[in-house]
């Protein structure tokens, strides 16, 4: 069953009134989420689809590198597995939504070698577009403008080169601008910035220069260097997406040499860098898949690599989540059991507090029951169905995913759910039939309570469970 427009309405109720006045400091958030095996992998949100897509990726081993060529899609809830591949298994950085052609895009790549083609992803697989443009390489940044309507790649490495040009895809061809901006650079910072309307890119490995920690904009016709007082510290290979819900940009990890990894969290406002403080975050690390998840308005970041030489980098394959509104960190499970027994849902919310909760049994709110543990004792038939539960904060609220309640007759004298037939059922039984309580008394499921329940009640008592 879907989210009704009910319990929508009932989740804002559950909201504080200061709503509109409310400031919610985004904080990250770790999830349960069962998904992609550890790797350093790229994504970016599919808008059409409402979901982040992650593609491919990599991860080292003592006998040498292993490549991905998986298709991932997260919706908010949980990771799924689709079933198209990419042409070739790929580690990958440059991909971006292309509004115009409503699909996502991604460039090249590395297998061993770098990978020269480009594709699209229409949501439901992969397609070849004509190469050309930027060529093979691997590590470069690909963002799309929103104001222009074009695709923006910058930089990238081959095995022997460390790329500066800026390319720029209209949907159907690619065109070298002219020259000048960053320079060469691989592991690049990217995103589109929604309050000034232009590309900003931070950082990157420039040869001879090592990590750099400028920033620059790109309007389209030219390349402006930002004298900013205070910026993150120079690096590459971290993570950067656009942020519209605050006319932002966010900044994470990333690394600067070989040892030193980064976890910190910076915000670009189009003017000025500044640290976000969060009490938790993903461990330091790099070469991680991270976009702004915009139906939820949270940055989704998974996996990557931590310290360490080679092949005894660890990979990460954990989900996180940066966000002002709350989470569902583990869904709650579906159950099964026999009639008369007892069910537990239970779901674990994230993210800023204080947070409160309110279950719903199909579209239906469950009175009283406002914490993060629903128990249901004693149950009937008419209890089976799909429990969700609306978590909210100040800022918003998230919707679990359902989880169904299966129910049995597995032993249908059993009244009092003990899991025995004993003489407690016949009193708990009477006690229903005197009472007129249709949903116990009715044994045999006809139009009404009669003598003829009884009857078949004590058949089913004496006969025992099976």
């Amino acid at each position: 069953m879907a989210i009704t427009p009910r319990i929508l309405l009932a989740a804002a109720a559950c909201l504080p009134s200061s709503l509109a006045a409310a400031q919610c400091g985004p904080e990250w958030v770790r999830l349960e989420a069962a998904g992609p095996t550890a790797r350093s992998a790229a994504a970016a949100y599919d808008n059409a689809l409402g979901r982040v897509v992650l593609a491919g990726g990599f991860i080292s081993t003592p006998a040498g590198d292993v490549y991905s060529d998986e298709t991932w899609e997260w919706d908010g809830a949980a990771w799924q597995l689709l079933p198209d591949t990419l042409p070739t298994p790929r580690s990958m950085r440059a991909i971006s939504y292309d509004s115009g052609s409503g699909g996502i895009i991604a460039l090249g790549g590395s297998s061993h070698a770098t990978i020269a083609d480009v594709l699209r992803f229409d949501g439901l697989g992969w397609s070849a577009l004509p190469a050309g443009g930027p060529g093979a390489r691997d590590n470069g940044a690909l963002v799309f403008d929103e104001a222009r309507g074009v695709g923006v790649h910058l930089g990238g490495n081959n095995c022997c080169q460390v790329f500066g040009e800026t390319w720029e895809w209209d949907g159907d061809f690619w065109e070298l601008r002219p020259p000048g901006g960053p320079g060469a650079r691989s592991g690049v910072h990217a995103a589109w910035h929604p309050a000034i309307q232009q590309v900003v890119v931070f950082g990157g490995f420039s040869p001879g220069l090592g990590d750099r920690a400028d920033t620059w904009t790109w309007d389209g016709n030219q390349w402006a260097e930002l004298a900013a007082a205070t910026a993150p510290a120079a690096r590459s290979f971290g993570g950067m997406a656009s942020d519209p819900s605050a006319d932002r940009v966010i900044l994470f990890g990333g690394k600067a040499g070989v040892e030193e990894l980064f976890n910190d969290t910076w915000l670009f406002d189009g003017q000025s860098w500044s640290p976000l403080e969060t009490a938790d975050a993903p461990s330091p690390r790099y070469g991680f898949a991270m976009a702004y998840d915009a139906a939820r308005e949270a940055v989704v970041v998974f996996g990557g690599v931590g310290p360490g030489p080679g092949a005894d980098r660890p990979f990460y394959d954990d989900t996180w989540v940066l966000t002002s509104r709350p989470v569902v960190v583990r869904q709650a499970a579906n159950v099964s059991v026999c009639r008369g027994g007892a069910a537990e849902f239970t779901v674990v919310g994230g993210g800023p507090g204080p947070l409160a909760y309110q279950w719903f049994h199909d579209d239906e709110p469950i009175e009283g029951e406002q914490s993060d543990t629903l128990l249901l004792p004693l149950l009937l038939m008419v209890d089976a169905g799909e429990y969700r539960c609306v978590v909210s904060n100040e800022c918003g609220s998230v919707t679990s995913a359902a989880a169904v309640l299966a129910l049995d007759f597995c032993c249908p004298a059993d009244v009092n759910g003990d899991g025995v037939v004993t003489v407690p059922d016949i009193f708990y039984f009477l006690s229903y039939w005197f009472a007129g309580d249709i949903a116990h008394a009715n044994f045999n499921s006809d139009c009404c309570i009669n003598v003829n329940d009884i009857f078949d009640f004590l058949t089913a008592w004496f006969a025992g469970c099976p």
